[in-house]
């Protein structure tokens, strides 16, 4: 051969044609096509099942022969990724479609090996998917506060954005409508008082309208799930609140979304109540850093939001839960890897001492059933006038309403107090404006 006569594979060159004469020679083999089409269904039905078990992620299966294509919930960027750190090499084929492009001589045994790969990372795929934004077939939307990693850098946003529009109200000037002709969707799958009037207040103070919704109300009460009912609210508005137990739910809700998502609330992260508490911190005190806020109680969704907070905002706080209720391996992960100015113990007295303000929660929070054993364990955690004299002389008290008198906290132990004796880790209208704003 001389240089360059083997460069094209349609030359004709000896290479080529070599090569070309070995596929021949495997293809004409009895019984080479009848393995094909056996392999293209094998592929079809284990991908099939694959994404019955992951309706979340996965769509649908499609194409013909061994040329497959599996249409994702998620962008196929996401997937291509995912799976190529599983060692399994696909292409992705425009949004939201990744292809599977076996050799037609490929085993059952390597079928089998490339769709039980993909298990382990479906679900961090769809976990990365929705928390940049990313959805079904659109661009990449700003939901806000749904990971339970990191907090948005929008947030810092929020909080002087907020500040600026209550400032406003308060000097009765006339204020901007940013929102006006816009529509929030709230849906709610428990009872709801704070959250429902902040948001409620908060869009019309904005020029903007809400809709109340609740699963009982609505075709989600009668099996309609939540991807569907994504699909619906985004033809008819302009944002979608919701506050739900389910975070997962959360997720499904954004990722078929083709508007934003804010979290209301779920099991996993409080986003509002732990927002709003550092806006009451910074008005005292007029800023975050430096200063220390002390959590007694549990480890739950509220002390996630607040744990988050501190991070992003730069005050430290210190948490004191019981051993058995402490926080998990991942929030201890999550701390060390971003260096949060977060401290973990156990003794309520050493966490409140000399704190500039002191946060707790009722004991038994949505879902929690086992009332009698965490009612034992909680009781030395009550925020009461013995540990709140430890705390400084003008500290903030704060719980996340609704409370319980007697319980989590005992109303002699309420320090400045504001309405009913407690000041609320808030939920205004103007940190509803800050969070409506951001994602509109």
């Amino acid at each position: 051969m001389t240089p360059g006569s083997h460069g094209s594979t349609f030359g004709g060159n000896p290479l080529a044609v070599a090569a070309a004469n070995a596929v021949l020679d495997v293809m004409l083999k009895p019984g080479f096509f009848e393995h094909a089409q056996k392999m293209s269904l094998l592929l079809k039905q284990k991908l099939a099942s694959a994404v019955d078990r992951h309706p979340k992620i996965l769509a649908e299966v499609r194409g013909e022969g061994l040329l497959i294509g599996l249409k994702a919930v998620v962008p196929s960027g996401d997937l291509v990724t995912a799976l190529r750190e599983q060692k399994l090499l696909t292409v992705g084929a425009g949004e939201n479609v990744v292809r599977f492009l076996p050799p037609l001589i490929v085993t059952e045994a390597e079928i089998e090996e490339s769709v039980a790969r993909p298990r382990a990372r479906l679900r961090g795929a769809f976990q990365r998917s929705v928390e940049t934004g990313g959805g079904a077939m659109s661009k990449a939307l700003r939901h806000f506060s749904i990971s339970t990693r990191s907090r948005p850098r929008s947030c810092a946003t929020c909080s002087p954005s907020s500040v600026a529009m209550k400032a406003e109200l308060k000097a009765h000037a006339e204020a901007e409508k940013p929102l006006e002709g816009k529509t929030l969707a709230m849906i709610f799958e428990k009872p709801s008082t704070r959250t429902r009037v902040s948001f409620d207040v908060g869009m019309r103070q904005l020029g903007g309208e809400s809709i109340m919704l609740t699963g009982a109300e609505m075709q989600l009460g009668r099996g309609e799930t939540i991807a569907d009912t994504a699909r619906v609210l985004s033809r008819y508005v302009d944002a979608i609140m919701i506050r739900i137990l389910n975070h997962d739910a959360l997720l499904e809700l954004a990722a078929h979304a083709t508007v934003p998502v804010i979290n209301g609330l779920t099991a996993a992260l409080a986003s509002v109540p732990g927002d709003g508490g550092p806006d009451d911190v910074r008005g005292a005190s007029r800023s975050d850093r430096g200063r220390t806020v002390a959590w007694t109680g549990d480890d739950n969704n509220v002390l996630a939001s607040w744990a988050h907070a501190a991070e992003r905002f730069r005050f430290n706080l210190r948490v004191a839960t019981p051993p058995q209720l402490a926080p998990n391996k991942s929030m201890k992960d999550w701390i060390k890897a971003t260096q949060a100015p977060i401290v973990l113990g156990n003794d309520p007295e050493a966490a409140v001492r000399g704190a500039d303000c002191v946060v707790t929660d009722t004991r038994f929070s949505m879902g929690d059933k086992d009332g009698e054993y965490r009612h034992n364990l909680l009781k030395p955690y009550q925020v009461n006038a013995k540990l709140m004299s430890l705390a400084k002389p003008d500290a903030l008290f704060m719980h996340c309403l609704p409370a319980h008198r007697g319980d989590g906290s005992h109303r002699r132990g309420d320090r400045r107090p504001a309405v009913g004796g407690v000041r609320r880790s808030r939920k205004s209208p103007a940190r509803a404006k800050g969070h409506s704003g951001v994602v509109l």
